[in-house]
């Protein structure tokens, strides 16, 4: 026995010599660097670029270990995806004996770069050319066994391992570029028949773009089982878990996450060649937790998926420690929704809720906090219901809208309120700084040089015409308040409907009562064309002009003011300001009663229009020098002004205008009247009428050569009547008297004549009747009788 044991051990001695004589010897025999070529050759035959290999080395200490100096991976335009110089395969001899080989794949300081190209292509997608296709093999018969893998092979395993790797991403189209520094991956064990894990993590410092930081550890862990029945897979569960609770995330202004505020993923799923079971799927991001699970079925054919997704209702007022524009509105209240996914990648089908509740806000131009709440469902391919309701001192109002189908929207909106908005309760309206004047420039037109380049509103529906959802979509809203109230303005029972189909837009009705008066309204718009085009007709009745001044409407404010009616209807085209004016061709007809100019002192034209005729008139009659009316006092009214009208080429014209004033409270007038829409112009020719002598110019007279010639200026019983001429604009009438003296010469020398020949007349009867008195008197009764007949008395 000593002697066996003694050649036993020199047998093993000599054996352990001649394994360390070996991985002395072989790693200088074996030239493993003369596979590069084939190595090379092989992968450039099945990327779209170039792997460049450097020299390959091996070494037998403890384990098999095949250096390489260095590679890198070049996509086909010559750009580096990946390089690394510090890189090999391992093998320890250990698990090589036992029949349980661990093959493993090791990188040092790699570099990694992505790029996505304007295409939105990334080049690491990119780089394995398509499979070729394979000829199709027989049909394996019923008798055909099952491929068995051999036993080492199953027990086989390969890791892999990346430290300190550095990733850069950058985006062509956007200019975005990222950077990952210290970026490491451990892959152990991937076996078919032991379970293996992985972890990946980095310290992340890195900035995106220019403003976006991203900082703090980040960790994904994961543990994979796989079964296999023979060469067949048969199921295996995937494990994984997700931490970046520790990254911070800064878009100044905009997002703000702190390192230490919930961001995780934790995800458990079993697989099968037909199925895949999702157990669970926990994500928590700040205080919103999502919980999930699920199938997805027919892996082998058509998939289907079933997956269920809901997060409890979370609070949003700790939101604004995110959302820095948050914090002025002090947003509270919460939400929570549920979702579930199902159907083919074809036929895909989803049910979607969200609840949100109590939701409050601030804002600088409240005066009370509105309350909100509602819910939104939706369903496939359409919002089956979106509620919202909106609570505040004096105000309420509830939203309901429907979309069916988001290819081709039919949209339903239907907006009501209870009791009413006072909008001056809600908000604090900003106060009206005097009013900016609105005529044009010295020298220019009206409105210009009010901005550089005005804004194209035509030009902004472009994004519409060129939607392909928009133009199948369709709108029916309508709206109905008891009374909205702003800037104390009350407009009551205020009732619309509006449609839109293949973008033309039309506001079907639109009434309320507003200023004592009735406003109903229908109009529609083409908006497809470049240039829009519109109808539209308007009646209002009763409209208390006044009130609508007092309550800082301008655009009653240089016109007048009373009980105003008022139809019109007309087409148009352009939504920009001057273009429109001048494309607007309307017909209508307008009535104020109990009407005030505002701007048009008629008894002081009418004054001013007598004092210049009499100073004109005083020079052919001198019993006119001295002589002047009194001033004309207090308002001048009118029973009605009315008139029909046109609107065209950027004019309103009133052929018919006349202004019936009330009895001893004014001066009629009636004539022309043409205002410019676009630079305010005015221009009337009117004829001012006396009817209640409010000027005492009837009461007129003078004395020549003894004659008393009253009313000078009136003819007969009529009143007097001034034609005179407006020019000048709204803002600053200018009124020519040129006529009035010619007229009212006219007049009074008309006048004068009658009066010379009544005194002629009476002068030859006093003379005549004195002859007659001479003669006897049977022929004085017949003279008188002659004389009767003569002259009429």
């Amino acid at each position: 026995m000593p002697k066996l044991a003694k050649k036993v051990g020199i047998g093993f001695g000599v054996l352990f010599g001649i394994l360390i004589l070996a991985i002395i010897i072989l790693p200088f025999v074996i030239n493993v660097d003369s596979y590069r070529p084939e190595i090379v050759k092989a992968a450039n035959e099945n990327i779209n670029g170039k792997l460049e290999l450097g020299k390959l080395k091996l070494s037998l200490w403890g384990q098999i270990r095949i250096e390489v100096d260095g590679f890198s991976v070049h996509d086909k335009k010559g750009n580096t995806v990946v390089a690394a110089k510090d890189v090999f395969f391992h093998l320890p001899f250990a698990p090589l004996i036992s029949g349980s080989p661990v093959l493993t794949f090791k990188m040092k300081w790699p570099e990694i770069r992505v790029v996505k190209d304007k295409a939105g292509k990334l080049n690491v997608l990119s780089l394995m050319k398509p499979a070729k296709d394979k000829k199709e093999e027989p049909a394996a018969t019923a008798s055909t066994e099952k491929a068995k893998i051999p036993g080492m092979v199953s027990r086989a395993a390969l890791g892999i391992e990346m430290t300190d790797a550095q990733l850069s991403y950058r985006d062509e189209g956007t200019n975005l570029v990222s950077e990952v520094k210290d970026l490491n991956l451990r892959i152990h064990n991937i076996s078919l028949t032991k379970p293996s894990d992985f972890e990946m993590w980095a310290s992340l410092d890195t900035r995106m773009g220019k403003t976006l930081a991203v900082k703090g550890p980040a960790k994904l862990t994961g543990k994979l089982s796989p079964q296999f029945e023979g060469s067949d897979f048969k199921s295996g569960t995937l494990t994984m878990k997700g931490d970046m609770d520790g990254v911070a995330i800064s878009l100044p202004g905009l997002f703000e996450k702190k390192a230490g505020l919930a961001t995780n993923l934790q995800l458990d799923v079993t697989v099968t060649p037909t199925s895949a079971t999702v157990k669970s799927l926990k994500a928590a991001f700040f205080n919103v937790v999502v919980d999930g699970s699920g199938t997805v079925k027919g892996l082998d054919t058509t998939p289907v998926v079933d997956l269920k997704m809901a997060a409890a209702p979370f609070e949003l007022k700790p939101w604004s420690e995110l959302l820095p524009m948050l914090k002025a509105y002090e947003l509270g209240g919460s939400a929570g929704f549920n979702a579930d996914l199902g159907g083919t990648s074809d036929a895909p089908e989803y049910k979607a809720h969200l609840d949100f509740k109590n939701i409050t806000a601030k804002a600088p131009n409240l005066k009370a906090q509105p309350r909100f709440d509602g819910f939104v469902s939706v369903v496939t391919d359409r919002v089956e219901n979106a509620t919202l309701t909106m609570k505040a001192p004096g105000n309420d109002l509830k939203v309901v809208a429907s979309v069916i189908s988001f290819k081709a929207p039919k949209i339903t909106v239907n907006l009501t309120s209870a009791g009413g908005l006072d909008l001056d309760q809600l908000i604090e309206f900003p106060k009206t700084a005097a009013a900016a004047k609105t005529e044009p420039a010295e020298g220019g037109e009206a409105g210009k040089g009010a901005t550089a380049k005005a804004d194209d509103f035509d030009a902004m529906l472009d994004p519409l015409r060129q939607n392909e959802m928009m133009l199948k979509a369709t709108l029916n809203a309508k709206a109905t308040f008891p009374f909205i109230k702003a800037k104390g303005v009350k407009m009551s029972a205020m009732n619309a409907a509006m449609t839109l189909k293949d973008l033309n837009l039309a506001l079907d009705s639109f009434s309320m009562n507003v200023f004592e008066g009735k406003i109903f309204m229908s109009m529609s718009a083409a908006l497809k064309p470049k240039t829009p085009t519109y109808r539209m007709k308007m009646d209002v009745t009763g409209l208390d002009m006044q009130k609508a001044v007092e309550s800082q409407y301008a655009l009653f404010k240089n016109t007048v003011v009373g009980k105003a009616n008022f139809k019109m209807e007309g087409t148009g085209s352009s939504f920009n300001p001057d273009p429109a004016k001048k494309n607007l061709n309307a017909t209508g007809h307008m009535r104020v009663d109990n009407a005030v100019f505002t701007t048009i002192d008629v008894g002081k034209i009418a004054q001013e229009a007598i004092g210049k005729a009499l100073n004109d008139l005083s020079k052919t009659i001198p019993g006119l020098k001295g002589q002047s009316v009194p001033q004309v006092k207090g308002d001048t009214r009118y029973e009605s002004v009315s008139s029909d009208f046109t609107i065209g080429g950027g004019k309103f014209s009133a052929p018919n205008f006349a202004a019936k004033a009330r009895p001893n409270n004014g001066i009629d007038f009636n004539g022309a009247t043409e205002v410019g829409i676009i630079d305010y112009s005015l221009r009337a020719n009117w004829e001012l009428v006396d009817t209640y002598n409010i000027t005492h110019a009837r009461d007129l007279s003078v004395e020549t050569n003894g004659i008393r010639v009253n009313p000078l200026l009136a003819d007969g019983g009529n009143p007097v009547r001034l034609p005179i001429k407006v020019g000048g604009t709204c803002f600053a009438p200018e009124i020519n008297y040129g006529a009035v003296p010619e007229a009212l010469a006219k007049v009074a020398m008309n006048n004068v004549a009658k009066a010379v020949e009544a005194k002629a007349k009476a002068e030859v009867q006093k003379r005549v009747q004195q002859e007659v008195q001479k003669v006897a008197p049977q022929v004085q009764q017949e003279v008188g009788k002659a004389l009767k007949g003569l002259f009429g008395k």
